[in-house]
């Protein structure tokens, strides 16, 4: 089957809460056909329920880059490796299969304020989201009763989503926890970066990391620029830290498509080739060149930038 860049990226980024919840439960079926995928669709739900505000406590997701459509792609993504993996002959249980979903869905409710809480954005916990999606995790682990094991190991997977934690997970960590984190900390790096509106939203993650106090990012244009460096630092932690389990996607494509081709790692490296044009020749009026998803008008709408 032969694909165009629209059809491409559509396929990797499938934001859709409903689309993307058809294409696990196919791809599940490749992986694990006993798998009901129970426990997995009812969080699917509630943390829909979250970022819309209608989950009991919460206000809502109102970060925009941080969005539901940003889990629907990791989730996704983390959905495939497995996937990709397991034309490899490597196999999980069921029971890890579906806590590697799992925490992939309740890797950034850190950033979903509480009913109470109503200064500023959601951002504001960008240093401190991680942390808070494992409390999240932990008290809803509690309430529907996980186990403490469940716990502990999908802490791992969330943990592995942190640019600044390393491969060294705590003793008892079983060893398909440990690639199951390493798929997680993969598939959050291509998830977004892959998604067609990457480079628009980029505008998105500098007013988050603003409001987050993350230091070294001056302007749009700036975090435009060094992306491209942050993007050879992705390249580094993919291959190294995390063991090259994003290789897994071109089985993946291969086994559900027959594309023979890693769509995420040829799609990031398209993103990134337009933004070096974009900073190379267009670096005054970069927002005439960002016209996907609405993101600048909505930017110009609320008079930011």
């Amino acid at each position: 089957m032969a694909f165009n860049v629209r059809q491409a990226s559509y396929i990797v980024s499938m934001k859709d809460p409903d689309i993307v919840y058809q294409e696990i439960k196919i791809i599940m079926a490749e992986i694990c056909p006993k798998n009901d995928l129970k426990a997995f669709t009812i969080i699917f739900h509630d943390v829909c329920k979250l970022y819309a505000g209608r989950y009991p406590g919460f206000r809502g997701c109102n970060s925009f880059y941080h969005d539901l459509g940003h889990t629907m792609n990791i989730v996704l993504a983390m959905c495939r490796l497995m996937h990709g993996a397991r034309q490899k002959g490597i196999i999980f249980s069921e029971k890890h299969i579906n806590l590697g979903l799992i925490a992939a869905m309740l890797h950034d409710t850190g950033y979903i304020q509480k009913k109470n809480d109503w200064s500023g954005t959601g951002a504001k916990y960008t240093l401190t989201h991680v942390a808070r999606s494992i409390d999240f995790m932990q008290i809803y682990f509690k309430k529907n009763r996980f186990t403490e094991r469940d716990y502990r190991e999908a802490r791992e997977m969330i943990l592995m989503t942190d640019l600044n934690y390393a491969a060294s997970p705590p003793a008892g960590i079983p060893h398909e926890v440990v690639t199951l984190s390493k798929m997680l900390g993969s598939a959050d790096l291509l998830g977004q970066t892959a998604d067609r509106e990457y480079l628009e939203k980029l505008l998105f993650l500098y007013y988050e990391f603003k409001e987050g106090g993350v230091a070294g990012y001056d302007s749009e244009l700036d975090m435009l620029v060094k992306t491209i460096a942050f993007y050879a630092l992705i390249q580094k932690r993919l291959k190294q830290t995390l063991g090259g389990v994003n290789e897994y996607m071109r089985d993946h494509f291969k086994a559900r498509w027959n594309v023979d081709k890693d769509l995420y790692a040829w799609y990031m490296r398209k993103n990134i080739a337009y933004l070096k044009t974009i900073i190379k020749n267009h670096k005054d009026e970069y927002r005439a060149f960002l016209k996907r998803g609405g993101i600048v008008q909505k930017l110009e709408a609320q008079g930011i930038g």
